[in-house]
């Protein structure tokens, strides 16, 4: 009897951790499935974006050239050949489309991507890195876009961060302030 009462509070712990074992186990199904549906919300969105920026020969994006979200965060950053990415992020600011431009606390990726020959530079010791396709042929400076120049690497890289409720016509309305600007 004696056995009993000294393990009856670690038998009443261990059908209490049972239980919120068994809760945490539910709650992170529900967690699971909240992120899957925003996923699967910045999906299309995301997608129809990265096609009218894949489809400009000025404008290389960089990153994943699809828009599987199980390796791709809802952001894209570009360069064009002749427009800033500062300038770009102001004129969008002035139609309330809110873009971001610099180097977002990568000082050295940006260094190397704008050194890198595919994007237009002179190449760096230890070469450059640019991850993404680059449109066009060549990089060759020239007006037939591809990673011909990149406008402005002070400005850094231009990037559209997009969540889970930016609509269709969110997107319909970025492209078309890209479009005006002359993206």
């Amino acid at each position: 009897m004696l056995l009993l009462l000294l393990l009856l509070p670690a038998l009443l712990l261990c059908l209490w951790l049972g239980r919120l074992a068994c809760l945490l186990a539910c709650l992170r199904s529900q967690v699971e499935k909240a992120y899957g549906l925003m996923r699967a919300a910045e999906r299309g969105p995301g997608a129809r974006l990265l096609a009218f920026l894949d489809a400009k020969p000025a404008v290389t994006v960089l990153g994943a050239r699809s828009w599987d979200n199980d390796t791709r965060l809802p952001t894209l950053s570009c360069v064009h050949n002749t427009l800033s990415a500062a300038e770009v992020a102001a004129r969008l600011a002035a139609r309330k489309i809110v873009s971001r431009h610099g180097n977002f606390l990568a000082p050295r990726l940006v260094s190397a991507l704008r050194a890198s020959p595919a994007l237009g530079g002179g190449g760096a010791e230890g070469g450059g890195v640019a991850s993404g396709k680059v449109n066009g042929e060549g990089s060759d400076g020239g007006s037939s876009g591809g990673g011909g120049k990149w406008c402005d690497p002070d400005a850094g890289v231009l990037r559209f961060s997009l969540v889970h409720y930016n609509s269709y016509a969110d997107i319909d309305r970025l492209i078309t302030a890209l479009e005006d600007i002359g993206f």
